[in-house]
């Protein structure tokens, strides 16, 4: 899915020299990426692809120039392919005539940051047809992407009420007001989300 950032036709401020229409006819420049809404991590490769329009916002053919402000986090090939290189921050420039925009491009290195385990807090039952419950864990990176490659480990901290296996499936054993149910990201032991079970 493309999402698209534009420079305006009538002197928006990634638009430069728009009082008259630039020598090269281009008014406006407007750029497409395939780029993912969760995040762009080390390794990724993103493209873009630029519009060009003329004064009157006609779409027109013009050459278009793309560079990176910080090469060492990502560069960007004259047909517009972004390559991530490391974790940071970058900026891509593209231009067309006297029309540039500027596109800041945030690599995420897939740091764990934080544990989520859904449902929050969930009543269960001790017997076999509502003993059970299976809570789902989502890792975030500190940048709140969605982390990618990460496993967790479940624990409980009351056994004797509510046991929990590696798949994250709780099960009720005695009456409780809560036990907690948590997943610790295995690559990074201090970052910890819980979810409360009660046993009815």
């Amino acid at each position: 899915m493309q999402r698209f950032i534009m420079a305006g036709l009538l002197c928006a401020v990634a638009c430069l020299g728009c009082a008259t229409a630039p020598p090269s006819g281009v008014s406006g420049l407007q750029i497409g990426t395939d780029a993912s809404s969760n995040g762009v991590f080390v390794g990724d490769r993103v493209q873009l692809t630029a519009y060009t329009f003329d004064i009157n916002g006609n779409l027109v053919s013009a050459p278009v120039s793309f560079s990176s402000v910080n090469p060492t986090i990502a560069t960007i090939s004259p047909s517009g392919l972004i390559t991530t290189l490391a974790a940071g921050t970058a900026s891509i420039v593209v231009s067309s005539g006297n029309v540039h925009l500027t596109i800041p491009l945030q690599v995420d290195g897939n740091a764990t940051g934080s544990v989520l385990v859904t449902p929050a807090t969930a009543i269960i039952g001790r017997t076999a047809a509502d003993n059970v419950l299976t809570l789902t864990d989502s890792v975030l990176t500190t940048l709140r992407h969605p982390a990618r490659n990460k496993t967790v480990t479940w624990s409980t901290s009351d056994a004797t009420k509510v046991s929990v296996d590696q798949t994250g499936t709780a099960t009720g054993i005695a009456p409780t007001s809560g036990v907690s149910i948590c997943a610790t990201a295995t690559d990074a032991t201090s970052v910890t989300g819980c979810a409360t079970v009660i046993v009815n």
